[in-house]
């Protein structure tokens, strides 16, 4: 059950953050998206809660104003693309990088190569920026972190490692497999999130930007295991 409410008084992600641990300590709620240039807040509850308990759960300075859900929907969505503007940029950034470095000697597979090497280190690095943050949020969606918590405290290092063995081109077989077996995993956790239209916020880059989990992450995810494949083949 969602609600969807405006909040006074932030000028900050300082306030952000701390409205957000308040209210998600609060019994019966499932997830807590505050939007901080729109002052929205979307709360996503497991039973009802009252107005007044969550007012009193924020300090006085912030005040909590019921609003329209068909408005804030209507805002949600036309706010998705522009959050999703920092994935985009990250790996366009990735893909020139991968492109400058084999333009003068080309070959597909070591572009291929390049590309999932930087991809894993970067994205590593902005899961580390946080990582009970993004412990948290993978929980959500990927099948083996909800059933095993502690491979959500280790998944970055595992794309640290991934992405060190394919920039020094190390059990380039081996790694592949390994990347099509884990992203293939997270993929289907992706999938049913999505089909069940639960807005929770991705993983792939930490919490640091507060990415919405949109079918990017799977086209992205797809891709990703693509690529991977085409490798795997070709240097069989």
């Amino acid at each position: 059950m969602k609600r969807f409410y405006t909040i006074e008084g932030m000028t900050c992600q300082g306030c952000v953050k701390k409205i957000k641990k308040n209210i998600s300590e609060i019994p019966n709620i499932n997830e807590v998206s505050i939007d901080l240039e729109n002052s929205s807040l979307e709360i996503d509850f497991k039973e009802k809660v009252s107005f007044l308990k969550l007012q009193e759960s924020i300090p006085k300075k912030y005040k909590i104003l019921q609003k329209s859900t068909d408005s804030i929907q209507s805002k949600t969505n036309s706010n998705k693309l522009s959050k999703l503007k920092p994935l985009f940029l990250i790996i366009l950034y990735i893909f020139g990088i991968s492109l400058f470095i084999n333009i003068r000697s080309w070959n597909i597979n070591d572009f291929m190569l390049d590309y999932l090497g930087l991809f894993f280190i970067f994205f590593s690095l902005f899961k580390l920026l946080d990582l009970v943050g993004f412990a948290r949020s993978f929980k959500l969606y990927d099948p083996i972190a909800n059933k095993i918590s502690f491979y959500s405290k280790i998944y970055p290092f595992f794309e640290l490692f991934l992405g060190i063995m394919f920039l020094l081109r190390l059990n380039i077989i081996f790694i592949l497999f390994l990347t099509i077996f884990f992203l293939s995993i997270t993929t289907l956790g992706i999938l049913n999130s999505l089909y069940r239209k639960k807005e929770i916020q991705c993983g792939c880059l930490g919490t640091i930007f507060e990415l919405p989990m949109t079918e990017v992450s799977l086209i992205e995810n797809i891709l990703m295991i693509f690529m991977s494949l085409y490798m795997m083949i070709s240097l069989w």
